[in-house]
C-alpha cells in the first residue's frame, strides 16, 4: 500500500479522514475544517503555548524563479532537493543504538509557486502570457519532464501511517514527483515577485475555497525555499510595471522605482504571522514552526551565507552594492559561475545583488538561511535547510 497520498486512486491510505480532490483534509470535525484560515490559528490561548503538542508535520512552500535565465537553477534544485526528502522521511539509523537520529516526519506537504505575478495588466515584454496576474501564486502541478505521470494534485502530500516504518520506494517516487512539478520552464515574466508570491500563497490563495486551499495547515512547521537570481521587485504599486515612456532600459525598471515596492518588513511579519499561537495582530511568535531559505544572489562563501542572525556585515559587502553597470543596461552582477566566467557570454549562473532578501532574513533571524545561487549544485544548500530542519525535529 502506497503511503504517498498523491494523484493515483489506486492508493488509498485508510485514515480517519477524507482526502478531497485538491489535498484539501477534512477530519470528523466538519465545521472547523471550513473555518477561515487566521481562525485556525486563533484557537490556543496564550498560557496554553506551553502545553501545546508538537507539529504535526511539515509544509514545504518552494517558490522558484521561471524566467528566462532560471534553466540550470531548476536543474540543480530538482537534483538536490530529493535529498531534503529523503532525510525528513527516513532518517539515518544510527549503529550503536539501532534508534534514528531523529523521529521521521510523517505527513508532509509539497508545493510550488512561481515567481510570475504579472504585471496588472501593463504591456511588458516576456510577461505576455497573463499579463494581468501571471500564475498568481498558485500551486503549479503540471508536469514538464519526460517519465512523469499525466497529472499531479495541486501539491504532494505523503503520509507515514502510525506504527508502520519509512518505505524507501515510496519516498524515491516522491522525491522523483518532486521534479516533475518543480520545473516549470524559463516562461516566466521577467519581471519576478518573489516574497509576494511566497506570501499571496500562503494567505489569500489558501483560503478556503481558494486554489491552495488545504495545502497550509495552523499545526506544522512551515518551511519556506526560495530560488531566484534576481533582486524581488514585489510591487505596491502596479504602475511600477508601465515600461511605455521610461527613459532608463528595462531592466533598471525596479532599480528605480523601489519606492513602489512593499517593503520587506511586510513579509517579516507576515511570515511570523502564519507561525502564531494565538493568530496575527495578537502573535506570541512560535520560531521552532517556522523555517525560510533563501538560494539568491549573494557572494558565495562570504559572510552573506549564514543564518538571518548571523548576516551583520552582508548588507556592506562591496559586491551586495547596486551599480549600474557601464552601458547602463543592468546592475552589476553580484556573483556569477564558474568562478572567472565572463557574464552573458559563458556563465551558468549570474545573479544580482539579493538584498531584499538579506533584510527579510535579518528581520526573521536564526528562522532564516541565506545561500549563493553561484554555484554548481544545491546540495550545501539543501542540507543546511536541512540540518536546520533536524534541530527542530530532534
Amino acid at each position: 500500500m502506497k503511503t504517498y497520498i498523491n494523484h493515483l486512486p489506486i492508493f488509498i491510505l485508510f485514515l480517519s479522514l477524507t482526502v478531497c480532490g485538491n489535498g484539501e483534509e477534512k477530519g470528523d470535525g466538519g465545521e472547523g475544517e471550513d473555518a477561515d484560515i487566521f481562525d485556525q490559528f486563533q484557537d490556543p490561548v496564550e498560557d496554553e503555548i506551553s502545553h501545546r503538542p508538537p507539529p504535526s508535520g511539515v509544509d514545504i512552500l518552494v517558490v522558484v524563479d521561471n524566467s528566462g535565465s532560471m534553466a540550470q537553477e531548476q536543474d540543480m534544485l530538482k537534483e538536490a532537493f530529493p535529498n531534503l526528502i529523503r532525510e525528513l522521511l527516513n532518517p539515518p539509523i544510527d549503529p550503536a543504538t539501532g534508534t534514528r537520529d531523529y523521529p521521521p516526519v510523517k505527513d508532509l506537504h509539497i508545493g510550488v509557486v512561481s515567481t510570475d505575478l504579472g504585471v496588472a495588466g501593463y504591456s511588458v515584454p516576456s510577461c505576455e502570457k497573463n499579463p494581468l496576474v501571471g500564475d498568481d501564486a498558485i500551486l503549479q502541478h503540471i508536469p514538464r519532464l519526460p517519465d512523469c505521470d499525466p497529472a499531479y494534485d495541486s501539491y504532494l502530500h505523503y503520509t507515514l501511517p502510525q506504527g508502520e516504518e519509512p518505505n524507501s520506494e515510496v519516498i524515491e517516487d516522491l522525491a522523483k514527483d518532486f521534479g516533475c512539478i518543480a520545473v516549470l520552464g524559463t516562461g516566466g515574466c521577467g519581471f519576478e515577485q518573489q516574497l509576494e508570491a511566497a506570501r499571496r500563497a500562503l494567505y489569500e490563495k489558501s483560503q478556503p475555497g481558494m486554489e491552495n486551499a488545504g495545502f497550509l495547515r495552523p499545526d506544522t512547521i512551515l518551511v519556506i525555499l526560495l530560488v531566484s537570481d534576481e533582486e524581488d521587485c514585489s510591487a505596491s504599486d502596479p504602475s511600477i510595471f508601465d515600461v511605455s515612456n521610461i527613459s532608463w532600459d528595462i531592466n533598471l525598471q525596479c532599480y528605480y522605482n523601489k519606492d513602489k515596492q512593499y517593503p520587506t518588513q511586510r513579509y517579516i511579519d507576515d511570515f511570523k504571522n502564519l507561525r502564531c499561537s494565538t493568530g496575527p495582530g495578537t502573535c506570541v511568535e512560535t520560531p521552532e514552526t517556522l523555517v525560510v531559505e533563501f538560494i539568491v544572489g549573494v557572494p558565495p562563501g562570504s559572510v552573506c551565507e549564514n543564518p538571518g542572525d548571523k548576516l551583520g556585515g552582508c548588507l556592506d559587502e562591496p559586491a551586495m552594492q547596486e551599480r549600474v553597470n557601464a552601458e547602463q543596461t543592468l546592475l552589476e552582477w553580484v556573483c556569477s559561475y564558474p568562478p572567472g566566467c565572463s557574464p552573458t557570454l559563458n556563465c551558468s549562473t549570474e545573479a544580482f545583488p539579493g538584498r531584499r532578501y538579506v533584510e527579510v532574513a535579518q528581520g526573521l533571524g536564526d528562522n532564516a538561511i541565506v545561500q549563493s545561487i553561484c554555484t554548481d549544485s544545491f546540495i550545501p544548500a539543501i542540507q543546511a535547510l536541512t540540518e536546520r530542519l533536524k534541530q527542530i525535529l530532534k
